[in-house]
C-alpha cells in the first residue's frame, strides 16, 4: 500500500527506548525483555482515543527503514506485509528496491531469532 485509503491518526510520536520490564511486540509478537531496545509509539487515533504500541527493535528498525518508501502507509499489525507490498508496487528506484529488500531480510532474520512469528501474507 503506497497511499492511505483509511483514516490516519491525528497525532503520533515514535521513539526508541530501553525496556524496564517485559513486553510483547505488537507486530511480530516477539518477546521484548528487560534491557532490550524497542520502539514505543504513542498516538491519538481518528476517534480521539489515546493509545500506545510497542515494537521489538527489529520491527522498529523496519518501520524506520520505511522512510525510503514514498507514500508508505500501514495499519498496526500489518507492518511487514505493507512494507513488502509498497516496495513491490511503488518503488521504482533500483537503490530503494535493494535497500528495502535488505531491510526485509534483516527483519526476517532478527524476528526469527527473537522467537517472533510471521502471519499469512508476510514475505
Amino acid at each position: 500500500m503506497c497511499s492511505c485509503d483509511f483514516d490516519v491518526n491525528r497525532m503520533e510520536r515514535e521513539e526508541f527506548r530501553r525496556a524496564r520490564k517485559a513486553y510483547t511486540c505488537s507486530e511480530c509478537y516477539a518477546p521484548i525483555t528487560s534491557g532490550d531496545r524497542y520502539m514505543y509509539i504513542f498516538f491519538v487515533d481518528y476517534d480521539g482515543d489515546a493509545r500506545s504500541k510497542r515494537m521489538c527493535g527489529a520491527c522498529g528498525d523496519l518501520l524506520a527503514a520505511a522512510d525510503i518508501l514514498r507514500g508508505f502507509c500501514w495499519l498496526y499489525g500489518t507492518l511487514r506485509p505493507s512494507f513488502a507490498s509498497c516496495l513491490r508496487d511503488c518503488a521504482e528506484d533500483p537503490s530503494v528496491v535493494a535497500a528495502g529488500k535488505g531491510a526485509l531480510a534483516i527483519h526476517k532474520q532478527a524476528v526469527k531469532a527473537a522467537g517472533g512469528i510471521f502471519r499469512s501474507g508476510d514475505s
